[in-house]
């Protein structure tokens, strides 16, 4: 018997405020003139909307869905269209049965050159929602050569499959006009499923005179924000923001430079930064407090290195988060570690722990990295630790041995990049679930349809991970025919171990549905001129709380793509949102961890979720509950899922 099941995916309501940037699938109603607002723009003081998750298929023939979820802001310099994206972030947590004070309207359109920008989009409907079964969040910053835009967004969900619900804010602007100079330079940071956005702030790149001044870390609630510009700017000496009621300063002015900042999320309690800075420290704050501490870092590690990552999904009995960062055994020594902080909801630390690379790391399957102990993590270099990404290092769950895991982007001289996960529960096992040369299959067990390639400055990005082990990450892809192109690929976590799936890629084409247009993804971030992008993949990038308890939201990373809008092309820059396909994946009874085959793996994941409701196929007997019974009739049900 076949059960099947509509997820919906993680989603946020977008907060957005008077100097909107558009955030859809849209083209313009005057085909190859872009739709993107300004900053600045005069408008509502939010604009919700709808987009709704085009299908893919991968490599192994699994369904995924994909959508330009956010676009950036209008250049204010004449001369480019739209501003590049910058970092991106995913929210730690998602919240779920969301309900509204009064109905929220949000505009619904599905044909080519509707959508929000009155001067350049016909309108659309309009769809009223008392609330969401489940809301996330997601931010980005977009940046030209000076000017910088921190935005925040909530997206909600329903049971309607493939449809994010996005009400999207600014948070922050870097000038009070268009062409007026920066009173700073803004980088995230993070944002958590109430809308919560968290920024770094410094005075890089300004020359006003009231630019403003030392490291700064700032907490905007998305939700309180008024319409107009909210801008940072130093007044007699002391740094403000223009919207105060909306935003507070976690750390004003320091003289130690500051990371960019991960957060612990207000689902846990009250919201808080979870900061790291040069000086060895950690820094848990809210308005008005913070603490300073170096109980964060183990003691047999000499420093940190790297952006923080906070995990709650991946939490265990014993703390409401983990917090990860690279480190050092030795100040003269590589960055070849990983420091693990448990956390309880206000911060304090439970437990730390700290893993190193083995000389060598192996896959078992005849790859081996590190042989001369020389390998070491390099993706902290360069903007990183000022612009952003955060989450060098990912924690998540492997289902196969219910072990908390790790997992870091590692370069060896001589063989390049590789992605090293490591047990953080007990053994400390290490292996690699991605390295370059690793065939890309077709299938599990499948034939190779092409291999992670070798490019300069960086052949992968830092991983993600989720519920279930898989990891995710960007790469140089070379396919067996075809150009090479930079890839959004899954590690999927197997009981023979890791083994690649072909997500999306550039050259890609989809045809948006609220657009009713092809677009082509010309770009997916993965480096600069030097190193990693700031707006390519890092932990933060990957949501784990999914609906319906499923262990992956989805993934977001900032692309460019061109629409064909009749003919002309139309191009923007945004940020792409890859999520499973809700509305033709398929649960059958027992397949537990929803890999379409029921097999030992599944009775793993059963025995975790004793005694509770997961409205899946763990729950095999269809009982509402999982127990003994399940295990028992799910080793009846062992083979391929039905079609």
């Amino acid at each position: 018997m076949q059960k099947i099941h509509r997820y919906a995916v993680g989603a946020s309501a977008l907060f957005a405020v008077a100097g909107t940037t558009l955030a859809q699938d849209s083209v313009s109603a005057t085909p190859g003139t872009v739709d993107s607002l300004s900053a600045y723009n005069a408008g509502a003081a939010e604009i919700r909307f709808v987009v709704d998750l085009a299908p893919i298929i991968s490599s192994w023939s699994n369904g995924f869905a994909v959508a330009p979820v956010l676009k950036t802001s209008a250049d204010p310099d004449p001369l480019f269209d739209t501003q590049l994206v910058g970092a991106v972030a995913l929210s730690p947590d998602l919240r779920d049965d969301i309900v509204f004070g009064s109905a929220r309207d949000f505009l619904v359109w599905t044909g080519a050159g509707a959508g929000i920008n009155p001067a350049l989009n016909t309108a659309g409907t309009i769809e009223s929602l008392g609330g969401f079964d489940h809301q996330f969040a997601l931010s980005f910053v977009d940046l030209s050569a000076s000017a910088t835009n921190a935005a925040g967004a909530t997206i909600g969900l329903t049971s309607e499959p493939n449809r994010l619900y996005v009400t999207r804010t600014i948070g922050l602007m870097s000038r009070f006009l268009p062409a007026a100079n920066d009173f700073a330079t803004l980088s995230i940071g993070a944002i958590d499923a109430d809308g919560n956005l968290t920024v770094r702030a410094d005075e890089f790149n300004t020359t006003d005179a009231n630019a403003i001044t030392g490291d700064n870390i700032v907490q905007i609630d998305l939700p309180a924000r008024a319409a107009g510009v909210n801008t940072l700017i130093n007044v007699g000496g002391t740094n403000i923001a223009t919207d105060a009621p909306s935003t507070a300063y976690l750390v004003n002015d320091s003289a130690v430079t500051l990371n960019t900042p991960a957060a612990l999320p207000e689902s846990l309690g009250t919201p808080r930064g979870a900061i790291l800075d040069f000086a060895g420290n950690s820094i848990v704050a809210t308005p008005g407090s913070a603490t300073t501490s170096t109980a964060h870092l183990d003691a047999s590690l000499e420093s940190q290195r790297g952006n923080p990552y906070i995990s709650t999904a991946a939490s265990d009995m014993t703390s409401d988060a983990y917090f990860a960062s690279l480190g050092k055994l030795s100040a003269s020594g590589p960055t070849d570690s990983i420091n693990i902080a448990r956390l309880l909801a206000d911060g304090s630390v439970v437990s730390t722990l700290s893993r190193t690379l083995p000389s060598p790391i192996t896959d078992g399957a005849g790859y081996t990295a590190n042989s001369a102990g020389d390998a070491q993590f390099t993706h902290y270099l360069s903007q990183e630790s000022f612009r952003g990404g955060n989450g060098q290092v990912a924690v998540g769950i492997d289902s196969i041995s219910g072990s908390r895991i790790a997992a870091a982007t590692a370069s060896d001289p001589i063989l390049g990049e590789f992605i090293a996960v490591v047990d953080i529960t007990g053994a400390s096992g290490w292996t690699v679930a991605a390295h370059i040369g690793k065939d890309v299959l077709d299938g599990e067990n499948g034939s190779s349809i092409g291999t992670i390639a070798s490019a300069a400055p960086a052949s992968i990005s830092a991983p993600g991970i989720d519920l279930d082990g898989h990891v995710y990450f960007i790469a140089a892809f070379q396919p067996t025919a075809g150009p090479a192109a930079n890839a959004l690929i899954k590690a999927v976590n197997t009981a023979s171990g890791y083994q690649l799936e072909l997500l999306v890629k550039e050259g890609d084409s989809v045809t948006g549905v609220n657009s009713a247009s092809a677009y082509t993804i010309d770009r997916i971030a993965l480096a600069d001129s030097d190193s990693i992008a700031s707006g390519s993949f890092f932990a933060s990038s990957v949501i784990q709380s999914g609906a319906g308890g499923a262990p992956f939201g989805g993934a977001a990373f900032g692309a460019q793509i061109t629409y064909d809008n009749g003919g002309t092309p139309e191009t923007y820059d945004t940020v792409l949102f890859v999520a499973n396909d809700t509305a033709t994946n398929t649960l059958c009874l027992g397949d537990c961890d929803a890999s379409g085959v029921v097999n030992f793996n599944d009775l793993v994941s059963m025995l975790f979720l004793f005694g509770s409701d997961p409205g899946d196929g763990c729950d095999a007997d269809e009982n509402g509950n999982v127990d003994f019974n399940d295990l028992v009739a799910t080793l009846f049900l062992f083979g391929p899922c039905p079609e």
